[in-house]
């Protein structure tokens, strides 16, 4: 089983444990993992890393607004700024 883990820091965040990109644009992005999605809303958003393989993504921004987690039936979410 593949390790998971979320780093964020004011230019990109860095996502292991990731098993598919479901969906990328430059206002969000959305990533699956074996718990569940995470969505990341903000500006200039875009994949500057990519090992399926080894469950590695990088995702890099101009600016980060939001970032989503859910699950099948429960969704948990924070807003970084308001």
């Amino acid at each position: 089983m593949s390790e998971n883990y979320l780093s964020v820091t004011n230019q990109d965040a860095t996502i292991k444990g990731v098993t598919n990109v479901e969906s990328i644009f430059d206002k969000e992005a959305i990533i699956s993992r074996q718990e569940g999605q995470i969505s990341f809303k903000g500006e200039g958003i875009s994949i500057s890393k990519l090992e399926l393989e080894q469950g590695l993504c990088v995702i890099s921004y101009s600016a980060l607004h939001s970032i989503n987690f859910g699950k099948v039936k429960k969704k948990f979410s924070f807003s970084l700024f308001k």
